[in-house]
């Protein structure tokens, strides 16, 4: 089995499920602290790996990126893992050519994970957010991070509840949790509205913003708000 192979068959299960996400990656400042503070946690931790890829930045150099990550997989709620990575050259992967768009998309506010059973995931995201959820109920948790982006794990009902016909008629199947839904937040919702028109993006407003529904936005409700907050 050749690399890619490998790595496709750590994630069959989510792709039988459809399109939307697989796991999410946290930065991190030093890779070999954080994965010794989780593995004295008692979760198992991967080896740290390197990657580099070849990058042509705006103005025509080649460039080269240069990262690390290790993976923190569940054996319980695999696809509701997170993983660490650090980028030694982070002006490679952070170009600011690239971060504006026609959108007017300025951060990520808030990812949101439906899970069957929310508070069997409480104790494995509040160590590796390295803090507890600043919202508790038996049908969903939130945490907070330190430039105040969201984390929210919902029960299936609560994730009805919000997203209605805009999540995937099926977004769990035989997996127990699963990322459903990114909020971004705008500088203009007119501005990313009129994007979204000129593209034929099907969306509809209400008061959180723009959304769009999974089967639309590549498995993923996607919703567009118009803040003035820096995340």
């Amino acid at each position: 089995m050749n690399a890619n192979q490998s790595l496709k068959a750590q994630y069959q299960e989510r792709l039988d499920v459809g399109d939307g996400l697989a796991n999410v990656s946290l930065g991190s400042r030093g890779l070999a602290a954080d994965r010794a503070r989780l593995a004295s946690a008692g979760l198992p931790i991967d080896p740290i790996l390197n990657a580099r890829r070849a990058i042509i930045r705006p103005d025509g150099v080649a460039d080269e990126t240069d990262s690390s990550c290790f993976y923190v997989w569940r054996k319980d709620n695999r696809f509701m893992s997170l993983f660490h990575s650090h980028h030694a050259k982070p002006e490679t992967i952070f170009i600011g050519e690239y971060e504006h768009h026609a959108n007017s998309v300025r951060d990520i506010l808030r990812l949101v994970y439906m899970s069957r059973n929310p508070s069997a995931d409480t104790g494995y995201f509040s160590t590796l957010l390295c803090t507890p959820p600043t919202v508790v109920a038996h049908d969903a948790y939130t945490w907070a991070g330190a430039r105040g982006e969201i984390v929210e794990i919902l029960s299936v009902e609560r994730a009805a509840q919000r997203y209605g016909s805009r999540l995937p008629p099926d977004p769990l199947g035989p997996l127990i949790g699963v990322g459903v839904a990114l909020h971004y937040a705008v500088s203009s919702l007119e501005t990313c509205e009129r994007h979204l028109a000129a593209h034929g993006v099907p969306y509809t407003r209400d008061d959180s913003g723009l959304v769009i529904a999974a089967n639309a936005a590549c498995g993923v409700v996607t919703v567009f708000e118009e803040t003035t907050q820096r995340t």
